[in-house]
């Protein structure tokens, strides 16, 4: 700290010095000029102190050494001379401290800038301040390491600097300006996250956004964390989903703040596109397809990864394997884990075993709401009696789950007997997740997303970006032409954001953040991931083009819009990815429709959905009864190469209907996954499939689910 004597030194030297000069040495002797010097320098220091005394002057100079050189206009306005009637008043502090040399005039410009005369007052009166502080007790400062410390500014410029990149002068000026405004708190300590804020708030007004976004702290409010405590009690979820919520919302400010373009994350707020699962979007990809037909070293290659599992043996019992498998895969996936080649995986066993499995599948990974669904291949081709084994098992798991979570892709399932159907009609009014995929040559998952990855190996498929279709269409008004034309705008958008997303995976993968992804060589194929768009509100958004158009023109008007996507998907450089388009469910669909009715209004949007946008393709049993609907989904799915949900909605009531619509689905639909309409009671966990609102066991409530 410099010292007053000190102080006086300084300004001795910067006052006097022009006044030596101007006197011959033989005018004055020796001890003449010495007293002279010191009552010269004392009546200085006197009326620079006496300028300073007034808080608007001392204003004006922290605001020039914080902000830089200025004009007259902006100064004023700085300094809170905003009437007219005070433009007086200014200008007279102004010619203040014009006189004493603390500030100049840049006339070329038009500027006041700060003297170094004034920059050393200013900084003597800080010292003076904090001193006077200190002897009246010290600021300490409750550090992020849960530590007591002194205030100091050297730590807010070295967060500045290494945080935020900033230059080292420009980190000195806010700090600067940051330290005069903590010691006009009234508070006994700081706190590390306070200062934040305020440094923020600096930046803010300084124009220094780049700056605070990498400054941000993230997180949750107290009192959003306060309710997730409350919440948790009364969710399905224990304590797995309340680390899961607060670590999603510190990762999705994140992704939008700073690994996301500022663009792409404008169109996501705004409502053009929609990022789904943002807590781990960049984290670990959606869907990824297994092949156990490929042998793999599997845990025996996790290095030091893992240490705490043990090296399986490659002669181990195949079920050991697969839960290892799915313990670790399940950590490193979003959405869906898709097992190719369940059937000939295991060698063959009864009923009750193959249901002990799936049990154990269901222990192998955490109960948050985030896991992914777990579907097992198995073929009805697979044999007289290992086919209704596995129906059997997973009817034993289906009836002890509640809400299950693995299922059960049904390959060739027109290959079915009569058996077969009645058992599948067990398994939906336990609410069972099935699939149904004629097509044995391709792997749909639970979401309908298409396996396009090397034959010989499983895929990886990043998506979980959606466009907002319908709003497209509102803002073209009719115009077809323009309508593909925005419609292919809003595509780049989102192929842009799925580009950063794979390298984003990528970087994971090579830094060892999903190790399990890079273990099992082969059986998960992840060099290369497909990149799908999803198009929420597709079909709405064709009729809002042309309402007056039959299905037919609806149906080549959607046919025209996916080919227009595929010719841009076709002039993309990096032809080693592949791009594709999806129809499949996420978030978005409630989404868009609560924003475009804020931005459109009740009239413009009254002829859309009320509550969501349609995604994919959703079929009742009536609509088995003629073609139409039939050749819609089937050439739909033909189309959108990377996958439609198609899913057959199935009221349980009527065992023989039920029957008739599941078999009738196996021979004449593609794909599609069976969705029954089930109860489930929140206290106890019975299942029913009628319109029951109490628990005839406990008398708790019954809520409406969906597997699909």
């Amino acid at each position: 700290m410099i010292q007053s004597d000190s102080v006086i030194d300084q300004l001795r030297v910067v006052s006097f010095s022009p006044f030596v000069k101007s006197f011959r040495p033989h005018l004055l002797d020796q001890r003449g000029l010495s007293n002279l010097s010191i009552q010269t320098s004392i009546r200085r220091v006197k009326t620079i102190f006496s300028v300073i005394a007034s808080p608007s002057r001392l204003e004006v100079l922290q605001i020039l050494n914080t902000k830089g050189p200025m004009t007259y206009s902006e100064l004023k306005t700085q300094a809170g001379f905003k009437a007219k009637k005070e433009s007086g008043k200014f200008a007279y502090h102004l010619r203040k401290l014009l006189r004493q040399n603390l500030i100049a005039q840049n006339r070329a410009e038009r500027k006041y800038m700060l003297t170094q005369l004034g920059r050393l007052v200013l900084n003597s009166s800080k010292e003076i301040e904090k001193q006077a502080l200190m002897e009246s007790g010290r600021l300490f400062v409750r550090s992020s390491e849960h530590k007591m410390e002194e205030f100091t500014t050297d730590r807010i410029v070295h967060s500045l600097v290494t945080e935020a990149g900033m230059p080292v002068e420009l980190a000195q000026r806010v700090a600067s300006e940051a330290e005069s405004r903590i010691y006009k708190f009234q508070t006994a300590y700081l706190t590390a996250p306070l200062i934040r804020e305020l440094v923020n708030s600096i930046l803010i007004e300084e124009g220094l956004e780049e700056y605070r976004h990498r400054l941000s702290r993230l997180g949750m409010p107290v009192y959003d964390v306060t309710e997730e405590f409350e919440k948790i009690g009364q969710s399905p979820y224990g304590v797995d989903y309340l680390l899961a919520q607060t670590a999603s919302s510190v990762l999705s400010e994140y992704l939008l703040l700073i690994q996301l373009p500022r663009d792409i994350t404008d169109s996501h707020l705004s409502g053009d596109i929609h990022i789904s699962n943002v807590g781990y979007w960049s984290l670990k990809p959606d869907t990824i397809f297994v092949d156990l037909s490929v042998d793999s070293k599997g845990i025996q290659s996790a290095e030091g990864k893992f240490p705490f599992l043990p090296r399986l043996d490659s002669e181990e019992d195949g079920v050991g394997k697969l839960l290892a498998m799915n313990h670790l895969l399940c950590k490193e996936t979003g959405r869906d884990i898709y097992y190719a080649g369940f059937s000939g995986y295991l060698p063959d066993r009864e009923g009750p075993e193959y249901g002990r499995l799936f049990n154990f599948l269901a222990y192998s990974y955490s109960s948050t709401n985030e896991k992914p669904h777990v579907m097992l291949e198995i073929d009805a081709k697979a044999g007289k009696t290992r086919f209704p084994k596995m129906l059997q098992g997973y009817l034993q798991y289906a009836k002890s789950t509640p809400i299950p979570s693995i299922g059960i892709a049904i390959q060739n399932p027109e290959s079915m007997s009569k058996e077969g159907y009645d058992e599948l009609v067990n398994i939906l009014r336990n609410n069972g997740l099935v699939s149904l995929n004629r097509n044995s040559g391709s792997r749909r998952s639970s979401f309908g997303v298409v396996d396009e990855g090397n034959v010989r190996s499983g895929s990886v498929s990043l998506d979980s970006v959606s466009i907002n279709m319908p709003r497209i269409a509102l803002e073209v008004a009719n115009d077809e032409v323009y309508y593909r034309t925005r419609a292919r705008l809003q595509l780049e958008n989102a192929v842009n954001a799925l580009r950063i997303r794979k390298k984003l995976i990528e970087s994971n993968i090579k830094r060892g953040i999903l190790p399990a992804l890079n273990m099992f060589e082969n059986m998960v194929y992840n060099e290369s991931p497909s990149l799908k768009v999803n198009l929420t509100g597709l079909p709405e958004s064709l009729v809002l083009v042309n309402q007056n158009a039959s299905p037919g023109e609806l149906s080549e008007l959607q046919r025209e819009t996916i080919e227009s996507a595929y010719e841009y998907f076709s002039t993309l450089s990096d032809s080693n990815t592949n791009y594709s388009l999806i129809m499949t469910s996420d978030e978005s669909s409630m989404r868009f429709v609560q924003l475009d009715r804020a931005k459109f209004g009740k009239s413009k949007t009254k002829a859309l959905s009320a509550d969501r946008y349609p995604q994919g393709i959703t079929l009742s049993m009536n609509d088995l009864s003629g073609k139409e609907r039939i050749d819609y989904a089937n050439d739909t799915m033909k189309i959108v190469k990377g996958g439609v949900l198609t899913r057959l909605v199935l009221e349980l009531g009527d065992k023989e209907a039920l029957v008739h619509a599941v078999s009738k689905a196996a021979a004449s639909l593609d794909f599609c996954v069976l969705a029954p309409v089930v109860r489930v009671c929140k206290r106890c966990g019975r299942k029913d499939y009628k319109d029951a609102v109490r628990c005839t066991v406990c008398g708790g409530p019954m809520i409406a689910v969906n597997t699909a």
